[in-house]
């Protein structure tokens, strides 16, 4: 009888053990995880036609409750006919960005998004911008239409550009 109630006891302190939380469980994603600067490739094309790949850095930043700040550092875009230069867009920071949390991973979205940047030297607003994204794993994978300064109102068409970068 004693041997049956100890080995009773011995076996419900293996399931106990075999069932407690592992400190390896992954932790629900906060703002702060997502946050920080990434480097990778930001393709944009404008009307379906091919209009900059530049390797870039995007950073994040928290703006507030479930919201973020997204930097694009530097985009240069082809010519617009031959003889003329590149355009470069720089600092594109879109603001209040918001940020969803959703266990590893996290998912942004704006429409409108609203942003400032700087266009040959000159600062101009991003327009008629929406975004949305994904976060997983330390990847960053960015959708967003946009055009900026007067680009709308003088040619009717938007950039769509695509970014993925790793967490540095």
């Amino acid at each position: 009888m004693k041997l049956t109630k100890f080995f009773s006891i011995l076996g419900l302190g293996l399931c106990l053990m075999a069932t407690s939380c592992s400190k390896d469980e992954d932790k629900p994603l906060t703002a702060e995880d997502v946050c920080g600067t990434y480097s990778g490739v930001f393709t944009v094309s404008l009307s379906n036609a091919p209009y900059a790949t530049d390797n870039t850095e995007v950073k994040v930043e928290k703006a507030g409750n479930n919201l973020v700040n997204i930097t694009f550092a530097e985009i240069t875009g082809s010519p617009a006919s031959s003889g003329r230069p590149a355009s470069k867009m720089t600092n594109l920071k879109l603001t209040n960005v918001k940020l969803t949390l959703n266990g590893s991973t996290a998912s942004f979205a704006a429409d409108p998004v609203e942003g400032a940047g700087m266009m040959n030297g000159k600062s101009a607003a991003i327009n008629h911008s929406k975004i949305s994204g994904t976060f997983a794993n330390k990847k960053l994978k960015l959708n967003f239409d946009f055009s900026f300064g007067r680009m709308y109102e003088m040619m009717k068409a938007l950039l769509n550009g695509k970014y993925e970068g790793t967490k540095k």
